[in-house]
């Protein structure tokens, strides 16, 4: 009898270990069927009079609100929780005015009394960040709405990141005529290249605290595009004229976006390097040109355009294989690709 109810009282047991067991698969199993892509892509577009600026999430554009659609820049996106930020500028019948757009509603960053042009926004908690320049003038950042120049000498900020409370800019600043790629930490200024040669600072990525930079160094006879990691340089494969714009990088991997060009034409590729070693985007047959990158979890998305024949039209490259955002009527692209996961 004894033995009985111990084999009763296993089987008990067996069977609730293994009940257990599949409510946690499920469990598990429900949690990941709740998370949730959204690839957001900032879409500008143009008819030969008018700017019209969207961004799209997934499938569905919304348009930003604009004021004055004759002259309207829009380069830079962030995405923060449920809020959406756009950097640009925007013309006011003399002057351009930087601006931040949040969730499509406008906030002007200069009073119009210079020409100022934001290119680029990060967002770190509570703090908005926009960086860019005075037209003929300094490299700026502004930390939500406070400006703060860079240098005094002809300069400007094409990328920004925020990196345990440090604030990191990339672009370049003039010396001796010549622009030099100049990455700003909290203000402090660090020159890679010589003014023997034209280098900029097209994009910053910083992870476990070391600091990617890409950027493009060229003379008369060769163009070279490159990743700076902490100050060390190393060359990113090409065959032909090419030019970096925008880096991510995700757990070992590095990836740069840009365009190269098809020797003895006008035209180029849209390019993306991973590690390095580069593959194309696009046949070679259209210009084309990726503008942003953003790495997912196991995808990498590329923004940018592809010329059809009479007009750019905006793309998504997701895993090399790409999709429009524009029918081709107009001019589009793509400027800025953003991608959360929840």
């Amino acid at each position: 009898m004894k033995t009985q109810i111990k084999i009763l009282a296993l089987l008990f047991l067996l069977a609730l270990n293994f009940s257990c067991n599949k409510t946690n698969e499920a469990a598990e199993e429900e949690i990941q069927t709740e998370l949730e892509t959204n690839v957001y892509a900032l879409v500008s577009e143009y008819d030969g009079a008018n700017f019209t600026i969207n961004v799209w999430k997934n499938d569905i554009p919304t348009p930003l609100n604009l004021t004055n659609t004759t002259s309207v820049s829009s380069s830079s996106m962030y995405v923060s929780g449920t809020d959406v930020y756009v950097g640009g500028s925007e013309y006011n019948g003399t002057k351009h005015v930087a601006k931040i757009w949040k969730n499509g509603v406008s906030t002007s960053l200069t009073d119009g009394t210079n020409s100022t042009f934001v290119t680029t926004i990060f967002v770190s908690g509570n703090d908005v960040y926009a960086g860019g320049k005075e037209q003929n003038g300094s490299a700026i950042i502004w930390k939500n709405g406070v400006a703060t120049f860079l240098s005094n000498n002809v300069s400007d900020v094409n990328s920004i990141f925020v990196h345990n409370n440090d604030v990191y800019a990339v672009g370049y600043e003039e010396i001796d005529d010549s622009p030099i790629a100049t990455l700003w930490k909290n203000g402090i200024a660090t020159s890679f290249g010589n003014s023997a040669k034209y280098v900029e600072g097209a994009s910053v990525f910083v992870t476990n605290n070391d600091v990617y930079v890409t950027g493009n160094e060229n003379t008369p006879d060769e163009y070279t595009v490159k990743v700076w990691k902490n100050g060390e340089p190393s060359n990113l494969n090409s065959t032909y004229l090419p030019t970096a714009v925008s880096i991510f990088v995700l757990g070992d991997d590095i990836y740069v976006t840009g365009s190269e060009y098809i020797r003895g034409t006008e035209k180029t590729k849209a390019r993306l390097w991973k590690n390095g070693v580069g593959s194309d985007l696009t046949d070679g047959v259209n210009r084309a040109k990726g503008l942003s990158v953003f790495a997912a979890d196991t995808d990498v998305y590329v923004g940018g355009y592809e010329y059809n024949g009479s007009k750019n039209v905006a793309m998504i490259w997701k895993n090399g294989v790409p999709t429009n955002l524009s029918d081709g009527t107009n001019n589009a692209i793509v400027t800025s690709v953003f991608v959360t996961i929840n």
